[in-house]
């Protein structure tokens, strides 16, 4: 196998690492983002009022 059969077979490895690790980083993010008195949903992927 040459050097560059082996860095292109993993790249595409890695590649879904990447992309599953960027979604999980942009779901804390917009957790984060909620301002107080509320809390993200994710059936509608927005922050709602918390209601007690």
């Amino acid at each position: 196998m040459t050097a560059k059969t082996f860095l292109i077979s993993m790249t595409l490895t890695l590649a879904p690492l990447t992309a599953l690790a960027q979604e999980s980083s942009s779901c804390e993010k917009a957790h984060a983002n909620c301002q107080q008195g509320t809390t993200y949903d994710e059936k509608t992927k927005t922050c709602v009022v918390v209601s007690s």
